[in-house]
């Protein structure tokens, strides 16, 4: 389920439906034949992780959260 949200299908990475093993073969099969895409999606991927997913993010977004759930609750009261 967490691929669809660190992959950006057509820009970070493809995405194929589950059990497709033919959509899966096709999907390779267009990165093989194209290694500029290839590059340019591994370096945007590469980005997206330094972005999305880095330690620094994770906290800062946990952070967050827990900020929003205090506030929430002070609200209520």
């Amino acid at each position: 389920g967490g691929n669809s949200e660190q992959i950006l299908n057509g820009q970070t990475g493809l995405l194929v439906p589950g059990n497709n093993p033919e959509a899966l073969a096709r999907a390779l099969a267009s990165l093989l034949r194209d290694p500029a895409r290839r590059r340019v999606m591994g370096e945007a991927g590469r980005q997206r992780v330094r972005e999305e997913f880095s330690l620094d993010t994770m906290i800062r977004k946990t952070e967050q959260i827990y900020h929003n759930l205090t506030n929430a609750c002070h609200e209520q009261k």
